[in-house]
């Protein structure tokens, strides 16, 4: 009889420690949800530091920078309830980072981010988040055979400027210059896309000598901006040819297609 008194009591003991911020009493349906991380799929080895956002559409927002090498319990936020977006980062500058999401300033390209992105139901008092990060940004190589281009600047332009907080692609300006390499090749990071509008333009100091549709090839090609893990990709263009050759790494396809200059 005693050994039952006990294991209720024991039980009632680690009930109320759970729920210590909401009392029995009150409308459970106020209580704050128990948001808790696993990371238990993350490589310690390589993300050390991780940037976690978590918001909903009334306010809330938490943010965090989580070292792995001082995190030694579980990780818990408590959030409203109902829902919240969740963001892990890993391989991020701190100033990409913002309470809005990833935002690319001008004349950079996307950091190689890998994140988690989900939208977690916290209409429970308990609600488990599995961290898996995947690769968010794709390497694409510019390469020119065909004529001395190393003096002109280029210039990839599109409409999607990083990530916002419900982890979707967020519209705005992506206009990232740079120029070749002595081998005549460049690569830029970009973010996952909505749509077709990357254009590669080609400027002879502020004169604009020829825009290339980058984003119908790719788009042509097949290329999949909602896989997971985005591949990298390699565009070559060929003045004396006037083609485009696009190839996918991980395919190991190459796709061609004539051009006008």
């Amino acid at each position: 009889m005693q050994r039952g008194m006990l294991k209720t009591a024991l039980l009632c003991f680690t009930v109320m420690s759970i729920l210590s911020s909401c009392s029995i009493k009150e409308d459970r349906s106020k209580c704050p949800c128990r948001l808790v991380f696993d990371f238990s799929a993350v490589d310690k080895d390589v993300y050390g530091l991780l940037y976690l956002n978590v918001r909903d559409e009334s306010g809330f927002m938490y943010r965090d920078v989580i070292e792995f090498a001082n995190l030694t319990d579980e990780y818990v936020v408590e959030v409203p309830r109902g829902g919240v977006f969740v963001n892990v980062y890993a391989a991020v500058p701190e100033e990409f980072l913002s309470d809005d999401g990833l935002k690319i300033p001008s004349e950079k390209d996307c950091p190689a981010v890998f994140m988690h992105s989900s939208f977690e139901d916290t209409s429970e008092e308990l609600e488990i988040v599995n961290v898996l990060l995947n690769k968010n940004y794709c390497a694409l190589t510019v390469s020119f055979a065909g004529t001395e281009l190393f003096p002109y600047l280029l210039n990839l332009s599109g409409s999607i400027d990083g990530y916002s907080y419900t982890g979707r692609p967020s519209l705005g300006d992506f206009s990232c210059s740079f120029r070749l390499s002595e081998e005549g090749r460049a690569v830029v990071l970009l973010p996952r896309q909505l749509d077709s509008s990357l254009s590669l333009n080609i400027f002879e100091e502020a004169d604009l000598r020829k825009t290339f549709a980058i984003g119908n090839y790719i788009q042509r090609a097949g290329y999949d901006w909602t896989a997971a893990d985005l591949e990298d990709l390699t565009v070559e263009i060929d003045y004396s040819s006037l083609s485009v050759r696009l190839s996918v790494s991980a395919w190991e396809q190459v796709f061609s297609f004539d051009i006008s200059i």
